[in-house]
């Protein structure tokens, strides 16, 4: 099977997992949320800030060094696994003996135990690690549907019934540990691979310097992107920061639609070509014009309907996510071209380059950040921070493009203007539906087809690269699965 084909089947069998999950977990998130408060959400949001930067530490960029590295060898998955496991019982260690000083620090005794009871999920996790990225190396996003999907199901149905039953914030702890042990468990009953080899500090060795300016990098973007659940926890309320995390999950939906796809699958294809510059340049373009144009109509029409969004599915307490996730869809617009910028850096093997990017940016971004704070900024203020930021960082990664594959800024944004511009025209019009008298259900019943359909026409009458991908993986997909030969 070629590389195109690989690709293809890759990004079908990638969406159908993301799609499905995200239906699923979003039908969870919203009865969860019906039942549970924004402060069981900020409770819960505290400690998310401290999983992320341990679950940073613990893959050190060894998983990334796999995909990355073609010679890879048995001895290399197993020092990867050997090596996630002791550094996430380590992260568990030390997470359980700093739980009362976290509790103290955001004055909420309940801390405690939910730290020691959710942190359960680093070494579990990690167990598994090196199976999903087997998986992934192979494009085998079929099997992961199945695992991820079984998994979501499984621990969301027990969350329900958990904060049917009153127990608060502990439904979303149970939700996420069972969904742990549950994700563990399949991938080892699908993959079926187990470490053959014993540890090897050569293996090590290699990935280490492929994965510690990574890890140095992730680390810096990581902490950067949970100040603010750190800032808004400690010096606003659990309510407030309640509303900022459904507003950013829910305002990147999308990022999890397209980049949760076309990431997964363009990192491993890229890295399949990443000897010939010639090739990786025009998959590169290619690529991009893709995402965007998926990306593009998603985000904008969902920052358009925003408002009866929220309200029709979590309800008037949830009122106060809606601009949350507005500004961060705003923030996020393209956020597509920024990974398919890193995923180029990653594949060469540039991380010299990435750290080096990380180092620039996150010190424009703590100086943004600490001066909206100061200067008194609501929530809402200290998000359009976030604005600001992620523009800087799109041009400072398409410099180094611009560098190497002879890539430059004007060049990706040429190829992609068109598509945002045709997808605001098809946001404005769900815009303008929202202010119908009717009900918030109309409301999104209405402008979201209304929407497609014009940015689809658009599309169509432009020639837009999606419109032709989408109908040669049509009729792929009816060739081998519905011909009647």
């Amino acid at each position: 099977m070629s590389l195109k084909d690989n690709a293809i089947k890759g990004i079908f069998w990638s969406s159908v997992e993301r799609f499905s999950i995200m239906g699923v977990q979003f039908l969870l998130q919203i009865v969860l949320a019906r039942l549970l408060t924004p402060k069981d959400y900020g409770i819960v949001g505290i400690l998310v800030v401290f999983l992320y930067i341990a679950n940073t530490f613990i893959d050190c960029g060894f998983t990334s060094a796999l995909i990355q590295n073609q010679k890879r060898t048995e001895k290399d998955f197993s020092t990867a696994f050997y090596f996630n496991l002791i550094i996430s019982l380590f992260a568990y260690i030390f997470l359980f003996a700093a739980a009362p000083y976290i509790a103290d620090f955001y004055n909420l005794p309940i801390l405690k135990s939910v730290t020691r009871i959710l942190s359960l999920t680093l070494p579990i996790s990690a167990m598994a690690a090196v199976n999903r990225t087997k998986l992934q190396i192979n494009l085998d996003f079929k099997t992961q549907t199945k695992v991820t999907l079984t998994s979501v199901i499984l621990s969301g149905t027990i969350g329900i019934i958990l904060a049917y039953k009153g127990f608060g914030v502990w439904a979303l702890v149970v939700q996420a540990v069972s969904n742990s042990v549950f994700d563990t468990i399949l991938l080892f009953l699908f993959v079926k691979w187990f470490p053959k080899e014993s540890f090897s500090f050569d293996s090590f060795k290699r990935m280490y310097n492929f994965g510690i300016k990574l890890l140095t990098s992730n680390l810096i973007d990581t902490f950067y992107h949970n100040m603010y659940p750190l800032i808004i926890g400690k010096f606003y309320s659990p309510t407030d920061l309640g509303f900022f995390s459904k507003g950013k999950q829910f305002a990147y939906i999308p990022d999890t639609i397209t980049n949760g796809i076309l990431d997964r699958v363009t990192f491993p294809v890229f890295a399949k070509v990443q000897n010939d510059l010639k090739k990786l340049f025009n998959i590169y373009r290619k690529y991009l014009r893709l995402i965007s144009s998926v990306y593009a109509p998603i985000i904008l029409i969902l920052c358009a309907v925003a408002k009866p969004f929220v309200i029709f599915f979590l309800g008037d307490k949830w009122t106060g996510a809606v601009i949350i996730m507005q500004i961060f869809c705003i923030s996020c617009i393209f956020d597509c071209v920024i990974n398919v910028n890193l995923n180029f850096l990653y594949v060469k093997g540039y991380t010299n380059i990435v750290l080096k990017l990380a180092i620039i940016k996150k010190i424009i971004a703590f100086i943004i950040l600490l001066t909206f704070f100061k200067c008194g900024f609501s929530v809402a203020g200290l998000c359009w921070g976030q604005v600001l930021y992620t523009q800087i960082a799109v041009f400072l990664n398409t410099y180094y493009t611009k560098k190497i594959l002879n890539l430059s800024y004007f060049m990706q944004m040429k190829d992609i203007l068109p598509i945002y511009f045709v997808a605001a025209i098809s946001a404005l019009v769900a815009y303008g539906i929202t202010f119908f008298d009717i009900t918030d259900i109309l409301k999104l019943i209405t402008a979201v087809p209304s929407a497609m359909l014009v940015y689809i026409t658009l599309a169509y009458l432009f020639k837009f690269e999606i419109i032709n991908e989408s109908s040669n993986l049509f009729y792929k997909l009816k060739n081998k699965y519905f011909s009647t030969n």
